[in-house]
Protein backbone atom coordinates (compact mmCIF):
# COMPACT_ATOMS: atom_id res chain seq x y z
CA UNK A 1 0.00 0.00 0.00
CA UNK A 2 1.05 3.40 -0.95
CA UNK A 3 0.10 6.55 0.69
CA UNK A 4 0.98 10.20 -1.27
CA UNK A 5 0.74 11.70 1.75
CA UNK A 6 -0.12 12.64 4.99
CA UNK A 7 -3.73 11.12 5.71
CA UNK A 8 -5.93 13.72 7.02
CA UNK A 9 -8.98 12.10 7.04
CA UNK A 10 -8.98 8.89 9.39
CA UNK A 11 -12.03 7.97 7.71
CA UNK A 12 -10.49 8.03 4.20
CA UNK A 13 -7.52 6.31 5.66
CA UNK A 14 -9.58 3.29 7.57
CA UNK A 15 -11.34 2.98 3.57
CA UNK A 16 -8.08 2.95 1.57
CA UNK A 17 -6.56 0.44 4.42
CA UNK A 18 -9.64 -1.78 4.05
CA UNK A 19 -9.58 -2.05 0.50
CA UNK A 20 -5.86 -2.85 0.35
CA UNK A 21 -6.35 -5.72 2.68
CA UNK A 22 -9.56 -7.06 1.31
CA UNK A 23 -7.64 -7.14 -2.26
CA UNK A 24 -5.20 -9.65 -0.97
CA UNK A 25 -8.53 -11.97 0.60
CA UNK A 26 -7.94 -14.29 -2.68
CA UNK A 27 -4.09 -14.45 -1.65
CA UNK A 28 -4.21 -15.62 2.16
CA UNK A 29 -3.59 -19.26 2.49
CA UNK A 30 -5.44 -20.87 5.97
CA UNK A 31 -1.74 -21.80 7.36
CA UNK A 32 -1.04 -18.77 7.00
CA UNK A 33 -3.15 -16.90 9.21
CA UNK A 34 -3.15 -17.02 13.05
CA UNK A 35 -5.56 -20.14 14.31
CA UNK A 36 -7.70 -17.55 15.99
CA UNK A 37 -7.98 -14.73 14.18
CA UNK A 38 -9.72 -12.14 15.58
CA UNK A 39 -12.47 -9.76 13.59
CA UNK A 40 -11.00 -6.35 14.60
CA UNK A 41 -7.16 -6.36 14.97
CA UNK A 42 -4.01 -3.90 14.85
CA UNK A 43 -1.58 -4.48 11.82
CA UNK A 44 1.68 -3.79 14.20
CA UNK A 45 1.91 -5.12 17.86
CA UNK A 46 4.91 -3.02 18.87
CA UNK A 47 6.78 -0.52 17.48
CA UNK A 48 10.17 0.98 18.77
CA UNK A 49 13.11 3.15 17.51
CA UNK A 50 16.52 3.11 18.51
CA UNK A 51 18.17 6.08 20.04
CA UNK A 52 19.23 7.72 17.12
CA UNK A 53 15.74 6.94 15.07
CA UNK A 54 17.44 5.91 12.12
CA UNK A 55 16.18 2.15 12.95
CA UNK A 56 13.06 1.65 13.28
CA UNK A 57 11.32 -2.60 14.57
CA UNK A 58 8.00 -3.40 14.07
CA UNK A 59 6.31 -6.33 15.88
CA UNK A 60 3.56 -7.51 13.34
CA UNK A 61 0.36 -8.91 14.17
CA UNK A 62 -0.21 -12.80 13.39
CA UNK A 63 -2.98 -11.23 11.26
CA UNK A 64 -0.55 -8.42 9.36
CA UNK A 65 1.89 -11.60 9.20
CA UNK A 66 -0.49 -13.41 7.18
CA UNK A 67 -1.31 -9.88 4.71
CA UNK A 68 1.83 -9.83 4.36
CA UNK A 69 2.52 -13.10 3.25
CA UNK A 70 -0.23 -13.02 0.91
CA UNK A 71 1.12 -9.63 -0.43
CA UNK A 72 4.16 -11.39 -1.18
CA UNK A 73 2.59 -14.05 -2.86
CA UNK A 74 0.77 -12.18 -4.95
CA UNK A 75 3.39 -10.03 -5.56
CA UNK A 76 6.23 -12.32 -6.74
CA UNK A 77 3.13 -14.18 -9.25
CA UNK A 78 2.89 -10.73 -10.40
CA UNK A 79 6.94 -10.42 -10.84
CA UNK A 80 7.11 -14.03 -12.47
CA UNK A 81 4.58 -12.94 -15.13
CA UNK A 82 6.39 -9.57 -16.01
CA UNK A 83 3.29 -7.60 -14.81
CA UNK A 84 4.95 -5.42 -11.98
CA UNK A 85 6.23 -2.28 -13.46
CA UNK A 86 6.50 -0.38 -9.99
CA UNK A 87 9.71 -1.46 -7.65
CA UNK A 88 7.77 -3.18 -4.39
CA UNK A 89 10.15 -1.14 -2.10
CA UNK A 90 10.75 2.46 -2.58
CA UNK A 91 12.48 5.10 -0.69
Amino acid sequence: MRATGTPTDQEAFQRSLQTFVDELRPWLELQDGPTSPRALFTLIEQCAFDETNDDIIVVLSPEAEALFRAWLCRNKIASDAGLNTVHAWSN
